[in-house]
Parts: structure tokens; sequence; C-alpha cells
């Protein structure tokens, strides 16, 4: 998770998340999800896949994931 320009808010989350073989990205079985745990202002606004070029083991820096979400949202 990471936060994105907002005008209205100055910084909003979006997640990337990463998906076990054969599952596709359900925006809203991820929201009732984590509506079950976290406050609602805390649950991302937008869900993206992980990114291919990442090994799913790799811990990416929070600058390089910053600029990911940036480049999806503009």
């Amino acid at each position: 998770v990471t936060g994105v320009t907002d005008s209205k808010w100055g910084e909003r989350p979006l997640a990337f998340v990463r998906l076990s073989p054969g599952r596709a990205l359900n925006e809203k079985v991820l929201r009732a999800h984590l509506e079950a745990s976290l406050a609602r202002f805390k649950i991302p606004d937008r869900f993206f896949e992980w990114p291919n070029d990442l090994p799913e083991n790799f811990k990416p820096s929070r600058l390089d994931i910053r600029q990911r979400a940036d480049a999806l949202t503009q």
C-alpha cells in the first residue's frame, strides 16, 4: 500500500496485490474483506496486480512503488 497524490485529501491509499496463480483481481471481495478489520478511510481507493517484473519474494523500495502508483493514476 502506498499513498498517491489527491487534490482533496493530499494523499489517498492505493494497493498492489499479489494474486495466486489463476486468480483474478476482485476489488469488491477485497473491500469486503478489509472492511471487517479496517476503518473505511484506511481502505485503498484502488487495487492493482503486483507488477510482473518484480519477484514475489522481493521487497521493492517505497519510492519505486510510489512511482509506479503515480504512473497508474495519472
